[in-house]
């Protein structure tokens, strides 16, 4: 098999392992993704078979088999770091900080979306993880840190004109906000509810109907 065939190949069976992964068969997932990442680097695809050990480490924390998946991601995040792939460092921190999540290693999590916020050239990126930081602060009652970060998000996702999620920040502004500083959280209301009505988001209107705002 020629280089091209391998790469095709394992393209193909990249898809087929995430066919697997959507459908929750989880033996099959791993046993193709193990074949993928063979393939890949025998093509010294290191990007391709990052992001392949990426979707891998899911499949074990799916399985919650913490241990196999940590030990991926660190694996990932040193050789993205050792070449300077910026985009995997990336995707393999928030990878990281989802396990931690689910460890409730809030800490570790906290850790992983900072670095993102701080270090990420995308704006997108950046604003995510200000999001995730917010949901985690607000989750150890650090009503705060939370405002701030949702206030962060809010201004990165206003600057790339990113409506989601900007809706989806000024949301939980709104929320947090309302009994505090209801005339920042009204603001933040009006922003979130005219957006949902653009977009047709009956989800979020519903949604902000719910806070009570004085």
């Amino acid at each position: 098999m020629n280089a091209s065939s391998r790469n095709q190949t394992a393209n193909t069976l990249f898809m087929q392992a995430l066919g697997f992964v959507q459908a929750g068969l989880f033996y099959p997932a791993e046993q193709t993704l193990l074949k993928v990442i063979e393939l890949y680097e025998s093509e010294q695809e290191s990007q391709a078979a990052a992001f392949a050990r990426l979707t891998l480490a899911r499949v074990y924390a799916d399985q919650a088999k913490y241990t196999e998946a940590h030990a991926i991601l660190q694996r990932v995040l040193h050789e993205a770091e050792t070449r300077g792939d910026q985009e995997t460092l990336v995707r393999a921190l928030y990878e990281t900080g989802a396990l931690a999540e689910r460890m409730q290693d809030t800490d570790a999590a906290h850790a992983a979306y900072i670095r993102v916020l701080r270090t990420a050239p995308n704006a997108g990126d950046r604003a995510t993880a200000a999001l995730r930081l917010g949901a985690l602060a607000n989750a150890t009652n650090r009503p705060d840190d939370a405002a701030h970060f949702y206030r962060t998000a809010f201004e990165l996702f206003q600057s790339i004109e990113h409506d989601l999620g900007m809706a989806q920040a000024a949301y939980e502004l709104t929320r947090l906000l309302a009994n505090v500083n209801p005339t920042e959280a009204r603001r933040y209301y009006e922003i979130a509810h005219t957006l949902a009505e653009t977009w047709g988001d009956e989800t979020l209107l519903h949604a902000l109907q719910a806070i009570p705002l004085e």
